[in-house]
């Protein structure tokens, strides 16, 4: 068990296979900013991983996903 190193929130990680990996990688981050990385909210114009919860609600109020 770790702290994710984006929220802080205490995380067991995931295991994901990297392109070019033989061994998966554990995932030093919860899976909640795991999933933002790829989100539309992250794609916003001053997103960064420290409001991500600011992005999301946003996107929420805009009428996206």
């Amino acid at each position: 068990m770790h702290c994710c190193h984006h929220c802080g929130i205490p995380t067991d990680g995931g295991q994901v296979l990297m392109p070019g990996e033989v061994v998966p990688t554990r995932l030093k981050m919860c899976q909640e900013c795991w999933d933002y990385i790829g989100s539309p909210a992250a794609q916003q114009e001053g997103a960064t991983m420290k409001n991500r919860i600011k992005m999301e609600r946003l996107l929420k109020q805009k009428g996206g996903k």
